[in-house]
């Protein structure tokens, strides 16, 4: 598991905020898993690559298919789509905060 702590500021804002969004589903805020964890916990999964990028997901492939990347050498947003063969498009960081808000809520 990943410290949101040592994540750039835009990354820690958009998975906090997708977290949020995961807590508004009903059942998802409640302590049911080991350790006394909550479902809206575990839904997103993020990744630091070799190159430095990160990239921020569904943790189980079923809730959202649109992959992230944050690439902090040019504070530059792209998506790509799980399974896609297409490459990864520009995104800008208020359309992934828009996203965020409501992934998991609508």
């Amino acid at each position: 598991m990943i410290d949101l702590a040592t994540l750039p500021e835009p990354v820690r804002r958009f998975v906090e905020t997708l977290r949020e969004s995961a807590l508004r589903v009903p059942g998802w805020d409640v302590p049911s898993l080991e350790g006394g964890k909550r479902f809206a916990d575990t839904v997103v999964y993020v990744s630091v690559k070799d190159d430095g990028r990160i990239t921020i997901c569904d943790n189980y492939e079923r809730f959202f298919p649109t992959i992230y990347t944050y690439a902090p050498s040019d504070d530059t947003w792209s998506i790509r789509h799980m399974y896609s063969d297409e490459p990864a498009e520009p995104y800008s960081f208020e359309q992934a905060m828009a996203d965020a808000a409501i992934m998991f809520t609508g």
